[in-house]
């Protein structure tokens, strides 16, 4: 008579109040599912049985304790007799994806003790005849893009090769997917790129529900896919000199006030615009003044940003258009950012050329533009 093994079964309300040990399986007779002790879970853990086709005991195992995990082991070929390694084959539709890690010694010399890595992104599509997948390499270990194809043998399921050679020994790799994957572990039998097959391109893209909004090509470039989106910085100033921390656009409203007494004015008009990139501020504006009360040396307030203290004479910003301004006949206006105010002065030529203040004037028109440091 054939024996027969039998696991510890019984009603799963019953399950809990005993903790199976490491290895032990539990079958609820009620509920007709399999539980896996790991020594310290009351009833076990669970083992989904839509994980378990096609699968190793040692797959299942660690599916038990993170059931998004699998890790196909015993590869370590190190034959070289054929070009191309067969890791496995995986189906992914509606974009599911999936991360496989790809692992070896190659570039490696006797003493350095690690191992290379590569990590391989791939992601389903609708359409169940293609599929999207990109690398990146970790360590000088890492797969070329080249070496790494895919093969579509039925609608979402690809057949995944690396290179195999002298260059890549004692291979081996883990996997985390969406979608479900058989590990192959065998050598290809082919000395050539398999019929069909596609190559893993270096760039890749990054995606929202199905739409590509970011990619980022092979020498590393960045670009934006989705029309009317952009690269979004924290504008939080960083003390780092090659760090670009800041971007941001919009409307000012420039008004004149005076520095013995600020006074109030009466405007026509009095707008302006500015885009900051950095610790560097663009500016510029129009002010229509009919009225003012304010005294003595005259200052425009309002800046989107206070300039730098300690650069604040040496960013001038230039008057394009200005009319009614009461000032020094043949001199010349001059403004400069200083702190939070633009200040006016009026460079006089003569025997000796002087500047000094601009006092408020009640009536005049101004355009100007600038840049300074923030």
């Amino acid at each position: 008579m054939a024996r027969k093994i039998q696991i510890k079964r019984g009603l799963d309300a019953n399950r809990a109040s005993i903790i199976p040990d490491i290895g032990e399986l539990i079958f609820t007779t009620d509920t007709k599912k399999l539980y896996l002790g790991d020594g310290t879970t009351s009833g076990g853990v669970s083992v989904d049985s839509d994980k378990l086709s096609g699968k190793s005991l040692s797959e299942i195992l660690i599916d038990a304790s993170r059931p998004d995990y699998v890790a196909p082991s015993g590869i370590g070929h190190t034959s070289t007799s054929f070009n191309y390694f067969k890791l496995g084959t995986i189906v992914l539709s509606n974009y599911q994806g999936a991360e496989i890690e790809v692992m070896g010694t190659a570039g490696f010399t006797a003493g350095d003790n690690c191992v290379g890595r590569t990590i391989i992104l791939l992601r389903g599509s609708n359409d169940p005849a293609t599929m999207e997948g990109y690398y990146y390499g970790e360590t000088k270990g890492s797969l070329l893009a080249a070496d790494v194809r895919y093969v579509k043998t039925a609608d979402n399921t690809f057949d995944l090769y690396v290179k195999y050679n002298s260059t890549y020994a004692s291979l081996g790799c883990t996997v985390r997917t969406e979608g479900t994957w058989e590990p192959s572990q065998v050598n290809s039998g082919s000395t050539s790129a398999p019929a069909g097959s596609v190559v893993i391109p270096s760039s890749f893209q990054i995606a929202t529900g199905g739409t590509p909004r970011v990619n980022v090509d092979a020498n590393g470039s960045l670009s934006i896919l989705t029309a009317g989106q952009g690269l979004k910085l924290p504008n939080s100033n960083s003390s780092d000199t090659d760090t670009l921390d800041w971007y941001e656009e919009g409307v000012w409203t420039p008004g004149i006030l005076g520095e013995t007494t600020a006074g109030v004015g009466t405007y026509n008009t009095n707008t302006g615009r500015y885009s900051r990139i950095g610790d560097t501020c663009f500016i510029s504006g129009y002010i229509n003044v009919s009225n003012h009360t304010g005294t003595g040396e005259m200052l425009l307030g309002g800046l989107p940003f206070a300039g730098s203290s300690t650069n604040a004479h040496i960013y001038s910003i230039v008057p394009s258009y200005c009319t009614g301004l009461s000032t020094t006949p043949n001199s010349i206006l001059k403004m400069y950012v200083q702190n939070a105010f633009i200040r006016f002065k009026e460079q006089v030529s003569g025997a000796v050329m002087t500047t000094g203040g601009v006092s408020v004037d009640p009536l005049f028109t101004l355009y100007f533009s600038g840049t300074y440091k923030v």
